[in-house]
């Protein structure tokens, strides 16, 4: 039987930013005309590729308007994490759509959105995406948290 541990700051920091997205979102869907289809965190957002592999984004969201459906993996980035680290969690993703690879359930591989805490963590991060394989600039948005729901509103109009 396993022990009861305290989670860390760094884990309750990022289970709590990760939950303040998703009441954003819920928000913004009673103010606007679209809804909030699905939401997941994880490890329920959780996938596993053709090869066997797990895709861990941190959550999956569905948002709809009576003619548009989007669905984004989530990754939310509290800059915890070296470039480097997050490159390599970010190649994964490339390498899905190189192998034509789908979403959870088989559904369309999801565009993937990256929340950072700060106008300088957002600058850092969309250089490395600059720096990405195609099509990295078309695959990955990154967004400063608290604008995150109001831009996946807007990409949902667009």
């Amino acid at each position: 039987m396993e022990r009861p541990h305290t989670p860390t700051d760094r884990f309750l920091k990022h289970s709590l930013a990760v939950s303040e997205f998703y009441v954003q979102l819920v928000e913004l869907a009673r103010q606007q005309s679209f809804t909030l289809a699905g939401f997941q965190g994880e490890p329920a957002c959780w996938w596993v590729d053709s090869a066997g592999s797990w895709i861990k984004p941190n959550a999956y969201v569905c948002l709809e308007t009576t003619d548009v459906t989007d669905s984004w993996a989530v990754e939310v980035d509290q800059a915890t994490e070296s470039l480097p680290t997050l490159r390599r969690k970010l190649l994964v993703y490339l390498q899905l759509v190189e192998r034509g690879e789908h979403g959870p359930d088989g559904e369309v591989l999801p565009r993937v959105l990256i929340t950072v805490p700060d106008e300088r963590r957002h600058a850092a991060v969309r250089e490395l995406v600059e720096e990405l394989p195609d099509p990295a600039e078309r695959l990955f948005a990154v967004v400063v948290q608290q604008r995150a729901a109001r831009f996946m509103a807007q990409m949902l109009r667009e």
